[in-house]
């Protein structure tokens, strides 16, 4: 299925998107805001809402009829991000930090604060006056379903909800003067997310090519095969060291082909429009300003 979340009539509810019909959650009784309120549901409730979905026989929604938001606007908690999984981009970091940057002997994990996300069609500020090395990282997004701690190889797919187009914008300047990453990925705004949420079940994650277009110019062309450490073997390391909540959302590293990587570098700038495209995924597409 493909979770969204959406406006018609000034009213944010839930949906899942079949082409280019919506069935309104709405339509059977529920009154969610976003995907965070199904991501609440118990195990049996959720079970049902599936099957209630399944069953529907009733009418769609166009969607042209309504505004396709973030799935999740504001999440639970900071966001989990892998740093350098892949290993082009651990080359093109030494290049760019190479006074300063160490290449890791073990997975790099961080977090990001976001209290807001961006929608996949709205505009991000480049914060011009914080930063003049305003970067994008197009990436695969996994959410979770239930709480996990230990997970194996046998059980880790059964906690994932789903999957989902995600840029963790970053300014590349802050994160080298207070060396680390934290505050230079934390700026109001600088994580967007959408269009939607692809179940799990429904996606081949292991093999989809990720691109980034700034201004129709293909930046990043890259895989997920590519990955240094797979999301499930994220999760897996992650439920080994503390407890993951039902409602995280991990960002699960980018390839390449950030503006960083390029000699001179080539970061955003205002009027700039960026295109993160995930394979089975859709796109984002955020206007810089």
């Amino acid at each position: 299925m493909k979770w969204i979340s959406l406006i018609k009539d000034n009213k944010q509810s839930v949906g899942v998107l079949n082409d280019e019909k919506i069935l309104s959650l709405a339509s059977l009784g529920y009154d969610f805001k976003d995907i965070n309120d199904v991501l609440l549901l118990n195990k049996n409730d959720y079970e049902k809402l599936i099957d209630n979905i399944s069953s529907y026989k009733g009418e769609y929604i166009d969607k042209k009829e309504v505004k396709i938001v973030a799935p999740i606007s504001m999440p639970f908690q900071d966001v989990l991000c892998v740093g350098f999984n892949y290993r082009d981009h651990i080359l093109e970091a030494n290049q760019y930090e190479k006074d300063s940057f160490k290449k890791p002997e073990a997975t790099v994990y961080f977090s990001k604060r976001v209290n807001q996300t961006v929608s996949y069609l709205e505009d991000v500020s480049c914060h011009k006056e914080e930063t003049d090395k305003f970067d994008y990282e197009t990436e695969v997004g996994v959410i979770l379903k239930e709480d996990c701690r230990n997970c194996t190889k046998e059980n880790v797919r059964e906690k994932i909800f789903g999957y989902v187009v995600v840029n963790d914008y970053s300014a590349r300047d802050i994160q080298t003067k207070h060396q680390q990453w934290y505050l230079g990925k934390s700026l109001d705004g600088m994580f967007a997310m959408g269009p939607y949420i692809l179940s799990v079940d429904e996606c081949n994650i292991d093999d989809l090519k990720i691109k980034t277009y700034i201004n129709d110019e293909l930046r990043q062309d890259s895989s997920t095969k590519y990955m240094i450490k797979s999301i499930d073997e994220i999760i897996i390391e992650l439920s080994k060291y503390m407890t993951l909540k039902k409602g995280t959302i991990i960002a699960t590293g980018t390839p390449s082909g950030v503006g960083m990587g390029f000699q001179p570098p080539k970061f955003l700038k205002e009027g700039d429009v960026v295109i993160s495209e995930i394979e089975q995924l859709g796109f984002i597409k955020n206007k810089i300003v």
